[in-house]
């Protein structure tokens, strides 16, 4: 038993320094790299944050479990929302549907910040799943339009939802006037407002500052892969060393054991001999 703890051991701790190795390495060539285009415009180190870059993926590893550990946190956020409503059922079919849109916004916006968005509407309205799904992305192209972030911009429309429309959304050309329910609302939002947005993420990642966006984002989504791998691999190993303290301990309890019970046997004879004596 103690052979075949020790030998999970030993793989889970190579898996661990494994993935170090290959995160470092990553690193380096991702430095290598900023530092040739560098060399090749004819610019000095640190310009355009290559360099800071550049050392910040060298350091990916330290990061890994900090970004994973959020994305755990703000599923179990998600599902606590659900299940406050008798929802949820609706976990891993919303959870998907980030997923999915983020993929397809090009990786401007982060999943987790898109189920903060559903979250929104969830907690603050009456919409179905359906309306809910039509106008997710139609909060991802309002958060692009005016450089905020998913969670903001599904809060603004929850508001004109409700019936407390922004100064800021009726510039862009959202009109409430008399429509007095949620239903009619809604598929304004859904309609002609949508129209006017269709592009904004398009046109966000042709800008400087979308393109920086996007890239933080893929480092971060790589940074909570590797976190999710090092958490599964350091969960391994925590059990692994568990089973061999517990068995260490069961040894040396069974040993004491015997040594009490062979101390105990020796004073019941030491006392019969005495009481012949």
């Amino acid at each position: 038993v103690v052979q075949g703890l020790l030998r999970n051991l030993h793989q889970v701790e190579s898996q661990l320094e494994s993935l170090t190795q290959s995160t470092a390495t990553f690193g380096n060539k991702m430095g290598g790299i900023g530092s040739n285009l560098l060399g090749l415009v004819g610019l000095g180190a640190g310009a355009f944050g290559i360099a800071e870059l550049a050392g910040g993926i060298t350091d990916l590893y330290n990061a890994t479990v900090r970004e994973a550990s959020e994305a755990e946190q703000g599923l179990l956020q998600f599902k606590q929302t659900l299940t406050n409503i008798g929802q949820e059922g609706l976990f891993d079919i919303l959870v998907n549907d980030a997923d999915v849109l983020a993929k397809k916004y090009k990786n401007l916006f982060d999943n987790d910040d898109i189920l903060k968005g559903q979250a929104k509407f969830i907690e603050s309205t009456r919409i179905s799943q359906e309306e809910l799904q039509k106008l997710i992305p139609i909060a991802i192209e309002l958060a692009a339009k005016l450089g905020t972030d998913v969670t903001t911009a599904s809060e603004m429309l929850v508001n004109s939802i409700i019936g407390k429309t922004s100064p800021e959304l009726k510039r862009l050309g959202l009109d409430m006037k008399g429509l007095g329910d949620q239903t009619s609302r809604v598929n304004e939002i859904t309609g002609d407002f949508a129209t006017l947005l269709a592009g904004s993420v398009d046109t966000a990642l042709q800008t400087a500052q979308g393109q920086s966006q996007q890239l933080r984002q893929e480092l971060a989504n790589l940074e909570e892969e590797l976190g999710k791998r090092t958490l599964r691999l350091q969960k391994g190993l925590t059990k692994i060393k568990l089973g061999l303290v517990n068995l260490v301990n069961d040894v040396l309890s069974s040993d004491e054991d015997r040594v009490n019970d062979a101390i105990e046997k020796k004073d019941v004879e030491n006392a019969i001999g005495r009481s012949w004596a």
